[in-house]
C-alpha cells in the first residue's frame, strides 16, 4: 500500500488507522494523495461526505480536511472546510476554532538546555511511580462513584462505574481523562456511543501531549506548563510521546481556552483538547507490548 503523505500522516496515529480500517480502499487511496487542482469544492463536500457515512465525528473530518489540503495549492479557509462539513450533513453548525500555530521561538526559549529534564520530573515524582498499579493511579484521579471510559482498542470503549473495572485496569490500553456524565450518548450522526462529546462530563483533566522532540523537551514544556495549572500525572506513550495531566478545576471561565491556545501554540496535540479523545492507560502496555510508564506522579489528593 502507498505510504501516508506529509501531510496525511501528521495526523494522530490512531485516526489513522481508523481511516484505513473504515473508509473504502479507494476512497483511503484518495486522502494518501494531494488533492487535485481546481478541485477544492468538490475534493472537500465529496470527502466530507464520506467521511461521515463511514461514523467519523465532526472533530475527526475537519482534523483530516484539514490536514489533507494543508499542502494544496492555495491556502484553504476554516470556512471553507465548516461549510464542507455542514453541507455533507451532521455537522453542529458550531465556528471551527483555529488552534494557534507552533510557535518555533518561543518553544525554543522554554526548552533551552533540555539535558536532565525528565530526571528533574522523576525527581519531583511520588517515589517509584512506575511501580504502582494502574488501580492506584485511577483511584488518585476519580472519585469512588465515577463512570469512567476505557478502551482495548479505540473501537470498543467500554463506559461504567468505577468498580467495573477493578483489577482489570491493565488490560486497557486507553482511558477517557475525565468522568463521564453517563453509559451512552449520542455521537453528531446521531448514533448511539460508549464514547462520544455527549457523554463526556465536565473537564476535570486537560491531557497535554507533545509528540515532536526528544523526551527532555517535552518533559521541559510540560514542567513549564505546569506554572499555570496543577500537574497530577506524566505517562509515557510507550511511542515517541509524554501525555502530561493538568487539573483544570480552578479555571475561571475562558481559562481553559487561554490553557489549551498557549500549549497549540507550543506544538501541543489539538486532538486533546475534544472532552472525550482518549489517552494511554497509566502503566499498562499497548498493543505493542511497550508499558505505558508512569513518569511523575503527584500522588493522591487528600
Amino acid at each position: 500500500m502507498t505510504s501516508p503523505s506529509n501531510t496525511f500522516s501528521q495526523l494522530p496515529v490512531e485516526l489513522r488507522d481508523r481511516l484505513a480500517k473504515r473508509l473504502r480502499r479507494d476512497v483511503y487511496q484518495r486522502l494518501l494523495h494531494a488533492p487535485r487542482p481546481n478541485q477544492s469544492p468538490t475534493e472537500l463536500f465529496s470527502m466530507a461526505g464520506r467521511l461521515r457515512r463511514a461514523g467519523f465525528e465532526e472533530w475527526e473530518r475537519r482534523a483530516v480536511l484539514e490536514n489533507w489540503f494543508s499542502a494544496y495549492r492555495r491556502p484553504i479557509t476554516e470556512r471553507e472546510i465548516e461549510r464542507a462539513v455542514e453541507r455533507a450533513g451532521g455537522g453542529g453548525g458550531r465556528v471551527w476554532k483555529r488552534w494557534p500555530e507552533r510557535q518555533g521561538h518561543a518553544v525554543a526559549r522554554i526548552v533551552g538546555d533540555p539535558t536532565g529534564a525528565m530526571d528533574c520530573l522523576r525527581s519531583a515524582s511520588v517515589p517509584f511511580p512506575q511501580r504502582l498499579g494502574s488501580a492506584s493511579i485511577i483511584d488518585g484521579l476519580f472519585g469512588p462513584d465515577d463512570l469512567i471510559c476505557m478502551a482495548k482498542d479505540l473501537s470498543h470503549a467500554e463506559t461504567e462505574p468505577r468498580e467495573y473495572f477493578r483489577g482489570r485496569e491493565e488490560e486497557y490500553q486507553f482511558i477517557v481523562p475525565n468522568a463521564m456524565s453517563a453509559r451512552t450518548g449520542l455521537t453528531d450522526e446521531g448514533r448511539l456511543s460508549k464514547r462520544c462529546n455527549a457523554n463526556t462530563g465536565p473537564v476535570v483533566y486537560q491531557v497535554i501531549e507533545f509528540d515532536t522532540g526528544t523526551l527532555d523537551e517535552q518533559a521541559k514544556l510540560l514542567m513549564h506548563l505546569a506554572k499555570f495549572a496543577r500537574l497530577r500525572l506524566v505517562v509515557f506513550s510507550g511511542g515517541k510521546s509524554l501525555h502530561g495531566w493538568y487539573d483544570v478545576r480552578p479555571f475561571a471561565r475562558g481559562e481553559l481556552e487561554r490553557f489549551r491556545r498557549f500549549a497549540a501554540s507550543l506544538g501541543a496535540d489539538r486532538a486533546m483538547f475534544t472532552p472525550c479523545q482518549p489517552c494511554r492507560m497509566p502503566n499498562a502496555r499497548r498493543d505493542t507490548g511497550v508499558t505505558q510508564e508512569v513518569v511523575f506522579f503527584a500522588g493522591h489528593d487528600n
